[in-house]
């Protein structure tokens, strides 16, 4: 951790709204970083998940995705206010676990004041920070449950901190600061807390080449290379339409599958019910046989809760690289998707944010570094 040479020019926009868009769209953002830098933890295809996408994005090539109806979002937004005086709360404590890993505060009365801000020394390198204390900013992230527990298993090792790091890093380079923090707040008796030291390797060497060049291609019009493990390939010319005859039937098919499986699950349900009415008859009884049909009571032990036993075992976390050791062999898989349908073909993992038919009371899991929009 060296000393920040830099001081932060403060914007004076006002976050979500739409002179704020605008103000974004000038520069390079700090949740951009993970993408820019490979350590976004959605590693599966899609158009924003990429240089490419973030550069497409910003030309207008691609829509901005609508996501006022996703869930993590609605989720950020209505507790970030109860996460911000959790951590001015935090900030008077002297015993706060912030101060044991070496925050260079002095517990007290301190506002996390939400600001943006842009580098005096990177004018495009802008970030909207959660709060600012001084020249250390603080990132509040609401995550889902189960983030939420990959985080509190995994601690630093965890992917999903380690993809906000790098945003961190970016915040750190805009406000000069020489420390960060990082929250994850579930509600006022579930947080956890991180202070990160200012990575000036990392800035150098990965953030800022990587940002120099998207921001370059942004202004030049210029197309970066493609990614094509991670970007989507959209066929034209003879490949578009034979794709078109290919999609238009299995369309078709597809339909005709939803109408099957609703039938199937309606006369499962009908099975359910005989089951049910099978054994009432039999009252007391433990097994009953009659008219080709044989019905036995039983009992299941519950399984047993592996995830609950390494929490106990190892309540700081378990190693990565013993992670690894036992991981059972992965296999390859296809996922198709039909645009607009709220379900997909294999469980290869989402091919874009469809979350209009979501349960209310599901939280789904955080797959994509979407809040760059944000």
């Amino acid at each position: 951790m060296t000393a920040a040479t830099q001081a932060m020019r403060v914007a004076n926009v006002q976050q979500r709204t739409p002179d704020w868009h605008v103000w974004r769209r000038q520069g390079v953002s700090a949740s951009m970083a993970p993408v820019l830098t490979g350590r976004s933890k959605q590693r599966s295809p899609w158009d924003y998940n990429t240089p490419w996408g973030l550069w497409a994005a910003a030309i207008g090539l691609l829509p901005e995705p609508d996501l006022s109806g996703n869930p993590n979002i609605q989720r950020g937004i209505k507790l970030e206010p109860q996460a911000r005086e959790t951590v001015e709360w935090e900030l008077k404590n002297p015993d706060s676990s912030m101060f044991s890993d070496g925050l260079l505060l002095e517990p007290g009365e301190h506002d996390l004041l939400p600001v943006c801000g842009e580098s005096v020394e990177e004018p495009f390198m802008r970030a909207s920070l959660d709060g600012l204390v001084g020249d250390i900013p603080f990132e509040l992230k609401c995550p889902s449950q189960n983030v939420w527990d990959d985080v509190v298993l995994n601690r630093e090792r965890s992917e999903t901190v380690k993809m906000y790091w790098a945003q961190l890093q970016h915040q750190l380079f805009v406000t000069g600061g020489l420390q960060g923090v990082l929250c994850f707040y579930r509600d006022a008796m579930q947080y956890r807390l991180f202070v990160f030291d200012r990575d000036d390797s990392f800035i150098q060497n990965e953030l800022l080449p990587a940002a120099r060049d998207l921001w370059k291609n942004i202004q030049d019009c210029t197309e970066p290379d493609k990614d094509p493990d991670l970007d989507v390939w959209h066929p034209e010319g003879e490949d578009l339409f034979r794709w078109a005859e290919v999609s238009n039937r299995y369309k078709v098919r597809r339909q005709r599958v939803k109408e099957l499986e609703q039938e199937l699950k309606a006369l499962k349900s009908s099975m359910k019910d005989d089951e049910q009415a099978l054994e009432e008859l039999m009252g007391s009884w433990a097994a009953a046989e009659a008219d080709g049909l044989r019905v036995r009571r039983g009992y299941r032990r519950g399984s047993v809760d592996w995830k609950g036993v390494v929490e106990e075992l190892h309540p700081d976390g378990v190693e990565e690289e013993l992670q690894e050791r036992h991981r059972r062999p992965g296999s390859p898989q296809v996922t198709v998707t039909v645009q607009g349908d709220k379900t997909s073909s294999a469980a290869a993992g989402p091919a874009a944010p469809q979350v209009s038919g979501q349960d209310a009371n599901e939280e789904p899991e955080e797959s994509f570094d979407f809040e760059w929009f944000f």
